[in-house]
């Protein structure tokens, strides 16, 4: 704890942080993966001298004496002490005026004048503290482990996590994160040679939706994704409709709006590049970008878990309909404005893009926004059909980008009313030959049936 300034995050023995709540004015426990790292009370050390600390919202540095509960604006002189625990290896106790801070199981703080057996903390620092939030607040899976999804959990008290049913010494795992952590993947290295490589199962759809009249597409779309689909993590709605407008469908899915404005058709099919600007969305793997009219027929885990593991971008190839060669729609201009040759044979639909994350892609997703925007200038607003997806085509398949199995090989499209006899996944209707909400609200229905 040396340094001239130095901040220290403190986890307790019952596994929990220690957090201020600003409008009861208290100290609680909260688990860590629940935590709000705006919240935490901090330990900052400061040329031999210790000082519990919070940030306020406005981020301003107040000083906290947990004993009392007070707060101060100014360097508060209040006696805390930082010694080495006699019982537990690599952690702490932590003395308050000459008496002893303890995190009671039953959540409650107190203060003796004797050292504590079990009731002692670990501290540690900002990063390291939030590689470990990382990891308990979300979803990991494996190939190692086939299809099985894991949560993983903290023994402080052995100061050990469990992931996938091993035991893996912390400071194992945060060496591993300062050297082997790429984005939202780890290859952990624990017991001196032993590798455990994970990956995080945050999923998120994203639609993008301007106008009233696409509501309905998007009602049916939503209620397929969440009941047939098994879908229950969040979706992301990029719009320029009020909030009132998503009142019904958030009773059945967890939905967050961005509200954006839109002037013309450029704008609306164009803003799903912008998910790069999002920066929640880096937390997410993978990200579906769906089109509204798209159904889903069955569990969507099956693909976006191989999703998981992929680097490139994935869509629905059209084969035998759509040439690289020669369909504008696909980015074939392109090809011969820029007197280069296609790597691939067919282009792809744009409708559905399946994205591993944005480590790995969002490098691509700026440099189609990038080319597009320039060749938009140089050209007019309205000189490339389909706008980014035929830019989208130009750009992967020129750098070789592009995923041609995971979403194809679960896509279907339908070409009339009839409903396939296979489901397959992911179902594009947007040529089903009547009004495309109409046959996805038909589709829901039949699906609905077919499983009561």
């Amino acid at each position: 704890m040396g340094g001239i300034v130095e901040d220290k995050y403190i986890l307790s023995s019952i596994d929990t942080v220690l957090e201020f709540d600003w409008d009861e004015k208290s100290v609680k426990h909260v688990k860590i993966s629940e935590s709000n790292i705006k919240n935490c009370i901090f330990i900052r050390s400061s040329f031999g001298f210790y000082n519990f600390c919070i940030f306020s919202k406005e981020g301003d540095l107040f000083y906290i004496n947990p004993k009392n509960k007070g707060l101060f604006s100014a360097f508060d002189s209040t006696k805390v002490e930082i010694e080495k625990s006699s019982y537990n290896k690599n952690s702490y106790s932590i003395k308050i005026e000459d008496k002893y801070m303890s995190s009671f199981f039953d959540g409650s703080i107190g203060f003796m004048g004797h050292e504590f057996q079990l009731e002692c903390f670990w501290l540690f620092n900002k990063e390291d503290f939030l590689s470990i939030k990382d990891l308990l607040s979300h979803e990991w899976v494996s190939k190692s482990f086939g299809k099985k999804i894991c949560k993983p959990s903290i023994k402080i008290l052995e100061y050990k996590l469990n992931i996938f049913g091993i035991d893996i010494c912390i400071y194992d795992f945060l060496q591993s994160c300062r050297k082997h952590k790429n984005g939202n993947n780890i290859a952990i290295i624990y017991e001196n040679w032993k590798i455990l490589n994970i990956f995080k199962y945050n999923p998120i759809f994203v639609y993008c939706l301007f106008g009233y009249g696409i509501l309905k597409q998007f009602t049916q779309s939503v209620r397929s994704l969440v009941k047939h689909g098994k879908f229950n993590h969040r979706i992301f709605v990029i719009t320029n409709l009020r909030e009132e407008y998503f009142d019904n469908i958030r009773s059945i899915a967890d939905i967050t709006i961005e509200r954006v404005d839109a002037f013309d058709r450029v704008d609306h099919v164009c803003s799903r590049l912008n998910i790069t600007n999002y920066k929640s969305l880096y937390d997410n793997q993978p990200i579906i970008y769906s089109d509204a009219d798209v159904i889903y027929d069955s569990d969507v885990y099956n693909f976006l878990y191989k999703m998981v593991f992929q680097k490139k971008i994935s869509a629905q190839l059209e084969a035998g309909l759509a040439s690289l060669r020669e369909s504008d729609g696909v980015g074939a201009v392109l090809f011969k404005k820029s007197e280069t040759n296609p790597l691939k044979e067919w282009g792809f639909n744009a409708g559905v893009l399946g994205i591993p994350n944005l480590y790995e892609c969002g490098k691509h997703i700026e440099l189609i926004k990038s080319s597009m925007m320039n060749y938009l200038r140089e050209n007019g607003r309205d000189s490339l059909e389909f706008n980014d997806q035929a830019m989208s085509n130009y750009v992967l398949d020129s750098l070789d980008e592009f995923d041609e199995e995971t979403i194809t090989s679960v896509t279907h499209v339908p070409l009339d009313k009839s409903i396939p006899k296979t489901r397959k996944g992911i179902v594009h209707c947007w040529p089903c030959g009547e009004e495309r909400h109409l046959y996805m609200e038909k589709y829901n229905d039949y699906l609905d049936a077919s499983e009561e």
